[in-house]
């Protein structure tokens, strides 16, 4: 404790008795060292007026348990905070997920803190605070870490899947006429595009063939700790119609719609369908892709199941890829659940109740394996939606039109959401 107690006492001396200092410690590492307890021991031995707030946040890197992702409850460590106040009196401050002025709210009422820290929620929606007060939908952070702790870590430039503004503040295109768009599709990109031309003030249509706005963040919110994804679908349905969209659901995109909207420009986000293996084709066993087991559309047996791919969706030579910093708890999870992952192998035949598996061996030798099962879930990538019909007729009638998303090439959430903003930006 000598240390950092030294630190702060010439930190004190140094700024004089009326500024501010705060210190931040973790309320235990969780790897079976320090605890609250020491920490607050630490803190009431220093000498009085050193330090006048103290932020408490938990854990270590290294520690295995989830501190910050989408895996930890909201505020699911203010527990931490509330013993540092109880056992200190100092004045303490909660974080670590805390992305609702609602879920802050309770941590104050319940006495755990005297102040909240936020960060990422200010990333995702800058004005998320006021919006609340007004009852106005804001854009909740979802705790992918993907654009601001990962590339913080990287030391890349941090921004955010969910709000592809941030970080690109400077990226402003001059003003254009106002043009007529249709934006074919409604998953995010789609919306996105919708919402970025619209503020801009552009005439949109949004035209999707499914009931809802949202496409995939309607599977993607039914994956274990992924339920707050279709909050972000109602944001952007919120925006689109602050912002006099037109919406139109639950209509296929024709010809004859093209000819009727008389558009000036066409924006293809028509998305992408999941890649059903050849070997699946012809199978004799039941073969789904994972999108079916998500959105419950084919119900899962309770008996043997084989899933064909190792990445985010899967979860492909690599097990785990795409999951990137999140890979751990994700493969920690499914060896708490009994999962068995077999990598470096491929499916080279399918019974009505077998598997077989070629192996490949660190010397390059292959070997067999049969896996008894009732069900195949493939989840291998998808394949972009097509528009190639379309397209030619656009290009027959001098239409301009540009295809972003999944329509080009597969891509994540990060670089959709990106791609839809940024096109949409030079209009």
């Amino acid at each position: 404790m000598r240390f950092p107690t030294e630190v702060l006492k010439a930190i004190r001396n140094a700024v004089g008795p009326d500024f501010p200092v705060i210190i931040k410690i973790s309320g235990g590492d969780m790897l079976g060292g320090y605890d609250n307890d020491y920490m607050a021991k630490f803190l009431n031995q220093l000498p009085s007026g050193t330090v006048n707030g103290v932020t408490v946040t938990g854990g270590w890197h290294e520690a295995p348990v989830p501190q910050i992702s989408y895996h930890v409850s909201p505020g699911g460590f203010s527990y931490l905070s509330g013993e540092i106040k109880e056992k200190t009196g100092l004045t303490v401050i909660a974080c670590n997920r805390i992305n609702s002025p609602q879920i802050a709210e309770e941590l104050l009422q319940k006495g755990d803190c005297d102040f909240v820290g936020a960060a990422r929620p200010f990333l995702a929606d800058p004005d998320f605070v006021n919006k609340s007060r007004k009852g106005i939908p804001y854009n909740r952070c979802q705790a992918c870490n993907r654009g601001c702790i990962e590339n913080a870590l990287k030391k890349n430039d941090v921004c955010c899947v969910f709000n592809p503004e941030a970080g690109r503040e400077y990226f402003r295109s001059a003003k254009t006429p106002p043009q007529k768009l249709l934006i074919i599709g409604a998953g995010p990109v789609g919306l996105q595009a919708a919402k970025t031309a619209s503020k801009r003030g552009h005439i949109v249509t949004i035209i999707t063939d499914d009931s809802r706005l949202g496409g995939k963040l309607h599977i993607a919110d039914k994956a274990p700790f992924k339920q707050m994804f279709s909050t972000f679908a109602d944001y952007l349905e919120h925006e689109l119609r602050k912002n006099n969209v037109t919406i139109l659901t639950g209509v296929p995109i024709s010809e004859e719609i093209i000819r009727s909207e008389k558009p000036d420009f066409i924006i293809f986000a028509s998305g992408a369908s999941p890649i059903m293996p050849e070997i699946c084709k012809e199978s004799q066993m039941p073969c789904v892709s994972a999108e079916q087991i998500l959105s419950e559309s084919v119900k899962c047996p309770n008996q043997n199941i084989v899933i064909i791919g190792g990445g985010s969706v899967g979860l492909q030579p690599k097990a785990g890829k795409g999951l990137v910093g999140l890979k751990w708890i994700m493969m920690k999870h499914l060896k708490e659940l009994g999962v068995r992952i077999v990598t470096s192998a491929e499916v080279s035949e399918i019974s009505h109740n077998k598997v077989i598996l070629t192996i490949r061996g660190e010397k390059a030798e292959k070997e067999k394996e049969e896996i008894y099962a009732d069900m195949i879930v493939y989840a291998v990538g998808y394949k972009p939606n097509g528009t190639l019909g379309l397209r030619s007729y656009l290009e027959k009638e001098n239409i301009p039109y540009v295809i972003i998303g999944d329509v080009g090439r597969t891509k994540d959430l990060l670089e959709g959401l990106a791609d839809a903003y940024i096109t949409a930006e030079n209009i």
